[in-house]
């Protein structure tokens, strides 16, 4: 492998920057909610809530894994890397693990594409062109929800022209994404300059990387069923989220709301943070806010769904240290 000798400052200059980055964004965040939020009146709510409904809604809550594995495994797999629904279930969890207790510049898919690439020494380029695939599904999934959400609701909130016009926006982005990566003559700019780098792992790795999405945009059916399992997904997150307010008392925001909100909150995690943490309860607060909902109710809701996910990513922590036990022997 022949590498420069500025390439390691250069790759601990970008790991510096991205986890800045994302520590003053978790930051701005909860120093926001801080300043919000009104702290006795959310104790008072907290007190309050239905812990029956709430394990109801955590049961429902388990569901969402089953979705993201079967999507990512298919992808995987068509790909030809052969990987078991375990092997990508535990991916998932450790992915999970990562981002919640161990975030880093890389963040939770990125690490659980790597160690998946590590363990059954793939191509981690080709894997973690697997787990761009479906992240990017998985997004074009809930822009669209929130594009229909928007539509069926826009002449009841004026808040929605903002949203429809932004979903728009962002729709557009993301098919202009696909239709410059198409552009034959992009490609072959794209590859020479990789080439040209002085770094061939890079090189390797930009070249599996190309030849899954390939696989992908040439496997329609397989793209659908991509598109059905990130919708499935969605519908857990969304019923989930609709049991996690009715345990919260006087939460009162319209059942309009939680297509809309938390396909949302799905882009909205997606800005440079620690694991989510800030962003997730502050897009809430404002989201929700769009129905009514007090900024109380609305961060406990966030909260209580972090907590949700925390029981997977404890879940995770156990799997990663198991196989890394189990490698170490």
């Amino acid at each position: 492998m022949i590498i420069s000798e500025d390439a390691p400052k250069i790759f601990k200059f970008r790991h510096v920057a991205l986890t800045a980055l994302k520590v003053a964004g978790s930051g701005a965040a909860v120093l926001w909610l801080v300043f919000t939020i009104q702290w006795d009146a959310f104790i008072d709510k907290a007190a309050g809530t239905d812990w029956l409904r709430l394990s109801i809604a955590l049961a429902v809550f388990s569901l969402w894994i089953w979705p993201c594995a079967l999507r990512w495994r298919q992808i995987v797999k068509s790909s030809g890397y052969p990987i078991s629904l375990g092997e990508a279930t535990r991916g998932y969890l450790m992915g999970a693990f990562f981002s919640a207790f161990l975030p880093t510049a890389k963040g939770g898919d990125v690490v659980r594409g790597i160690l998946l690439a590590r363990r059954r020494r793939f191509s981690i380029g080709g894997i973690l062109a697997t787990v761009f695939a479906e992240r990017f599904i998985g997004l074009a999934v809930a822009l669209f929800m929130v594009f229909l959400s928007s539509v069926l609701a826009f002449s009841r909130y004026s808040a929605f022209k903002e949203v429809f016009l932004s979903a728009s926006a962002l729709a557009l982005f993301l098919f202009g994404l696909v239709l410059v990566y198409m552009n034959s003559s992009f490609r072959k700019f794209f590859s020479r300059f990789v080439h040209r780098l002085p770094l061939s792992r890079l090189q390797t790795a930009s070249d599996d990387f190309a030849k899954v999405l390939d696989i992908c945009f040439a496997r329609p059916l397989l793209i659908l069923s991509a598109v059905g399992f990130s919708f499935m997904n969605q519908l857990v997150m969304i019923v989930s989220g609709f049991l996690i307010a009715s345990a919260i008392p006087s939460f009162d925001a319209p059942w309009i709301s939680f297509p809309l909100v938390i396909p949302l909150n799905f882009i909205a995690v997606l800005l440079p943070s620690i694991g989510g943490y800030g962003i997730r309860e502050a897009s809430f607060v404002i989201f929700f806010g769009w129905f009514g909902v007090s900024e109380e109710a609305a961060v406990l809701f966030g909260m209580l769904q972090l907590l949700f996910f925390w029981v997977f990513s404890v879940v995770g922590g156990f799997v990663f240290m198991k196989g890394k036990n189990a490698m170490s022997e």
